[in-house]
């Protein structure tokens, strides 16, 4: 249910209307008006009797209005009364529903509950549970799961088969546009599971948060923010995010990178093949954060090689009109080595500038040892208006102000 402090003004003057001041000993019972109580007992009395009116106005005005009854929170002790559940469910009656699912009891002792097994133990965790019926899954717009990884995506699969049900039946798909993932004891190793395909979710999804879930298959051209936590980059699944979902403010924290391409080595077939591929890429993107990167070094490759690679298919030319902020929080020495020789090498080698990029925020980056550093960030983001760097909570604000492309 909404907050009630977002409640509109002339809703909160009508359950309050109600509440009215109880005065004079005409309104206590006839043995107390005989025997007056001190004014400290009155007090408690009307403040009692003030709450107890308010309370019941609330109740009478909300089961009134369906459309507060819009978001509901659900948590494991809540799953075990399916009734209850049915019953905020039904009070919102046709309207779009926002959910939020805990799957992780308080006490970290205690295994972590399963909702379908709470909810229909005798079925299968394909077939959907009496809570999450057709009719939640048909108006559940926003979703926000937490708990394990099987919770997740046992869920997720309650969604997933509906919008193949709801295809076949050309009923369209599901209207989910938001869906935040919270996977408990989330790691960035390579231990997570196969990915989980977004689009059978909804096709509609425009809004991602997930940390710890690895998600593929993204929705064509219509996604408007994505926040990926503690997850493995798969380098064709990162390209297809780039480009191919549209996606405009992409936040990357404490992601794996996939094994890069050796850049140096590369035959001149390959690299041409390679910038082909990218040119004629659409993208969208105009918001990206890169914080705490890790690599692995896995196969054998050079970790320089995958930093160098990572930002090379990042800042791509199909982005260079479009991309406005960036920002580079904790990064280490070597991926800070790697981005200033990038920047060194958009010109030179690649052709390439970002002239739209009008704010570089920089935090925890140790950029002072690197050469060059602002001198090949001019080159890079040429018309860039702030430079913002943070260390250690002190904020050091660096205006830096062309009017035009300054020559080095």
């Amino acid at each position: 249910m909404v907050n009630f402090t977002d409640l509109a003004t002339e809703l909160v003057s009508l359950i309050f209307s109600a509440a009215q001041r109880v005065s004079g000993a005409q309104d206590l019972g006839p043995s107390d008006a005989r025997r007056p109580p001190n004014d400290s007992i009155k007090r408690q009395f009307r403040t009692a009797l003030s709450i107890s009116q308010v309370c019941q106005r609330w109740r009478d005005v909300s089961l009134a209005l369906p459309e507060l009854w819009t978001s509901v929170y659900l948590t494991t002790r809540m799953c075990q009364n399916p009734e209850l559940c049915l019953q905020l469910f039904a009070r919102s009656e046709a309207f779009p529903l926002r959910l939020q699912v805990s799957l992780c009891p308080p006490d970290k002792r205690r295994r972590p509950t399963n909702i379908f097994a709470l909810i229909s133990p005798s079925t299968g965790l394909l077939d959907l549970p009496s809570v999450l019926g057709t009719d939640v899954l048909d108006r559940c717009i926003q979703l926000r799961v937490e708990g394990t990884s099987a919770n997740i995506r046992s869920t997720l699969h309650a969604f997933a088969n509906r919008c193949a049900s709801r295809m076949l039946n050309g009923e369209g798909t599901l209207p989910l546009e938001e869906l935040c993932v919270t996977r408990q004891t989330a790691c960035a190793t390579s231990m997570n599971p196969e990915p989980l395909h977004l689009s059978s979710i909804s096709p509609g999804i425009k809004y991602l948060r997930s940390s710890g879930i690895t998600f593929a298959g993204f929705p064509q051209g219509i996604m408007e923010e994505v926040v990926l936590e503690d997850v493995c980059l798969d380098r064709a699944n990162y390209r297809a995010l780039l480009c191919s979902s549209g996606v405009k403010k992409l936040t990357l924290r404490r992601v794996t990178l996939p094994t890069g391409l050796d850049f140096d080595d590369m035959h001149l077939p390959d690299f041409l093949q390679w910038q082909e591929h990218h040119l004629n890429q659409d993208m969208r993107l105009e918001h990206l954060e890169l914080d705490s990167i890790v690599d692995y070094a896995r196969d054998n490759n050079d970790r320089h090689i995958n930093f160098a690679s990572f930002y090379k298919e990042t800042l791509i030319p199909a982005c260079s009109g479009t991309l406005k902020t960036l920002t580079l929080q904790n990064l280490s020495g070597l991926a800070t080595t790697a981005f200033n020789r990038f920047m060194a090498q958009t010109e030179e080698e690649f052709g390439i500038s970002f002239p739209n990029v009008e704010e570089v925020v920089l935090h925890n980056v140790p950029f002072e040892a690197e050469a060059n550093f602002v001198s090949n960030m001019r080159v890079a983001f040429p018309k860039y208006r702030q430079m913002k760097v943070t260390k250690m909570g002190k904020l050091e604000l660096l205006a830096r102000r062309w009017t035009s492309c300054v020559a080095l």
